[in-house]
């Protein structure tokens, strides 16, 4: 679990892009729950939802 965390944030300081990335790749290990993702990378579920959201509003 740490180690997702750390990577959470290294990426978030380094590329938007990836972060969403890493983010939605988790979401779907996790069978789209937003709770587990969430609490995988210890963020809020709204920005787990923002983050599901992103592609959408790029585009």
């Amino acid at each position: 679990m740490h180690s997702s965390v750390n990577v959470y944030h290294h990426l978030r300081k380094l590329s938007p892009d990836k972060v969403c990335e890493f983010v939605l790749n988790k979401l779907a290990e996790y069978d789209g729950n937003i709770s587990k993702t969430s609490r995988a990378f210890n963020i809020s579920r709204n920005t787990v939802r923002r983050t599901k959201a992103y592609p959408l509003v790029i585009m």
